[in-house]
């Protein structure tokens, strides 16, 4: 092959690769399908084991409805001896409960479901924090894939340029040090990408080891240009506003203020209400009545009144905090997308000046005003650009994805 024609070649294939990004940008076929999607968030064990902790507190929301008082029954039997009167049986048995009084019932059931509530927010995080690993280990294959196969296009292109210059080399138009920079360019290759080899194969096995359910397919997809960002003024409030994070940090504060107020209430004991029968001298006196009971000592009760009130106030401020926190992840967020996507066209003004420059030299090298060492740098620093270009462009998906996810427009339900 001449010279000629191989630089011919290498400026259509490079070029084609990398700028493909012209691609309509809402084209997602690059993600996994949602039906597999819906499946492998399911069935992930971190989501799996949170479903089943609601499950404990409807049980302990059940416990808390029922109350902590249960019927007790205690009695006695007992044979008296009575000079001259022989021996009686007799017996005692009270069958009591304690009774809740002043809205405590009411209360318990309130705790029980914010209990409820909170573990059904705990669960739904847990799918959204297995959305963002998934899209994480995802996109990692997609950036593992496409630059292996840069890689291998380039590997394959300085194998060509190798030959030409052998042959010209035969031909004493080119020196043996262009042969030696030449098969140095191609040793370099060949280690690139077999690295880019190994990280693809270890993206891909991640995938499908943390989610069978994901089948990814033979081939992985090329990323589209990245979406100019538009319209982001709602997006941050969207982050927030569906947050399980901030739901659960309310709920949990709300749910200590009701067992605040329960507590406080428990100053006063419960009174605990019972039936008596008993039996005297063998049945000759028999009677029933009624007993009540109350422990009547305060200050522990007051002591654990204040101790909750507390850890109501603290929750409060932590809920405040979390809801700050979610606040700085969302504008994050969005600062990621925008500055993410001008990184992109940054890039990709980088590579198409590239492009340009690249084409110069290759022409000069054709007439002789560079050598060959002159045009391997330029075709490293070029091939360079096509690999920030490629990085830049999956940073900007990536950023828009964790956006949308956290916001749950992708992959989550968007209602509480």
């Amino acid at each position: 092959m001449k010279m000629k024609n191989f630089l011919a070649l290498f400026v259509f294939t490079v070029s084609s690769s990398a700028l493909y990004s012209s691609a309509m940008a809402n084209d997602e076929t690059y993600l996994p399908a949602a039906a597999m999607v819906d499946r492998a968030l399911d069935n992930y064990p971190v989501y799996r084991q949170a479903t089943q902790n609601i499950e404990t507190s409807r049980a302990e929301a059940q416990g808390l409805r029922y109350g902590p008082h249960e019927l007790t029954l205690q009695g006695g039997y007992t044979r008296r001896y009575v000079d001259g009167f022989g021996s009686f049986g007799e017996y005692d048995t009270t069958l009591s409960k304690g009774v809740r009084i002043r809205g405590k019932a009411k209360l318990d059931s309130e705790t029980g479901d914010l209990g409820i509530e909170i573990s059904e927010n705990i669960a739904e995080d847990a799918r959204h924090q297995t959305a963002l690993l998934l899209k994480q280990v995802w996109m990692d294959w997609l950036l593992a894939a496409e630059t292996r196969a840069q890689r291998e296009e380039s590997t394959a292109l300085f194998r060509k340029a190798l030959s030409a210059i052998e042959r010209r080399r035969d031909l004493s138009d080119a020196s043996d040090l262009d042969v030696g920079l030449a098969r140095s360019a191609v040793e370099k290759a060949v280690s690139e990408l077999s690295a880019a080899q190994g990280e693809e194969l270890l993206a891909k096995e991640m995938i499908t080891s943390m989610f069978p359910e994901i089948i990814p397919p033979p081939r992985a997809p090329k990323l589209p240009a990245p979406d100019r960002p538009s319209d982001m003024q709602n997006w941050s409030q969207m982050v927030v506003s569906r947050s399980h994070e901030v739901t659960i940090a309310e709920k949990q504060a709300e749910q200590l203020g009701v067992i605040a107020q329960r507590t406080k209430l428990d100053k006063y004991a419960d009174p605990e209400v019972g039936l008596r029968l008993f039996s005297e001298r063998g049945g000759e006196e028999t009677g029933f009545g009624v007993q009540i009971s109350m422990p009547l000592g305060v200050k522990k009760r007051k002591s654990l009144a204040a101790r909750d009130r507390s850890k109501a106030k603290a929750a409060d401020y932590a809920a405040a905090f979390t809801r700050r926190e979610v606040g700085m992840v969302a504008i994050r967020d969005v600062k990621n997308v925008q500055s993410a996507y001008q990184t992109w066209r940054a890039a990709q003004t980088a590579l198409q000046s590239s492009q340009y420059v690249i084409e110069k030299i290759r022409r000069s090298y054709e007439l002789g005003a560079h050598d060959y060492a002159q045009l391997l740098v330029a075709e490293q620093q070029h091939l360079e650009s096509i690999e920030a270009e490629t990085l830049a462009r999956h940073k900007a998906h990536n950023a828009w994805l964790q956006l949308r996810i956290d916001a749950h427009e992708l992959w989550l339900d968007n209602i509480h």
